[in-house]
């Protein structure tokens, strides 16, 4: 089960980052694709009752959205916190308290409210976590980064695994729809350089 979990959330991340660009372009391709990728993330949704995939669309924008079924602290708690490599936490930013700095990082932790910002030093450099309880949607938002979900050992993409794992409906498969749609290899270089151009680092 979990590589599965993990070829489908690949998958999901291609079709994220195919929708946010053609979108980007004005590419009137992707309205024709909408129905097909709605049904893909409302299978996606109800195979991992602890996630939410949504697509909001405006006159002039499409935006894919990950929405965790959790309380902000409980991910927190039970998931973020035990990710390996946690550094520093913020409530406003990044690093307004480093992990050795017992007594702030507590007390940030203590306060968190609707808005946590997570930072982990691996191997290969710093990776974030940005999360934002959504009261409309009573759910906590991810504000994602396609190379970061495109990296299975990014805490962005060990979240929505763990989350994954947490309760699956194995009848329900997408991944041939998933399949079917015709996006773009997320490993392109030229995704991730168009990436950093029009969505930078989110801070609030």
């Amino acid at each position: 089960m979990p590589e599965l979990i993990e070829k489908e959330l690949k998958e999901i991340t291609r079709i994220i980052a195919g929708v946010k660009r053609h979108a980007e372009e004005n590419d009137p391709a992707l309205d024709r694709q909408l129905k097909q990728i709605s049904e893909i993330f409302s299978d996606f949704s109800r195979k991992y009752p602890q996630l939410t995939l949504k697509l909001d669309k405006t006159i002039d924008s499409i935006i894919p959205r990950i929405f965790i079924n959790d309380s902000l602290r409980n991910i927190f708690d039970e998931t973020a916190s035990n990710i390996k490599s946690l550094a520093a936490i913020g409530l406003h930013n990044f690093d307004e308290a480093g992990i050795r700095e017992s007594d702030k990082f507590s007390s940030l932790v203590d306060g968190m409210k609707d808005k946590v910002f997570l930072t982990y030093t691996t191997d290969t450099g710093t990776e974030t976590l940005a999360l934002h309880f959504n009261k409309k949607e009573n759910k906590t938002e991810l504000n994602y980064e396609i190379k970061s979900l495109a990296n299975p050992l990014t805490p962005q993409f060990q979240l929505l695994k763990a989350y994954a794992g947490k309760e699956a409906n194995p009848d329900t498969d997408f991944l041939h729809k998933c399949y079917s749609l015709g996006f773009i290899d997320i490993e392109d270089d030229a995704l991730f350089e168009w990436e950093d151009e029009f969505y930078p680092k989110m801070l609030d």
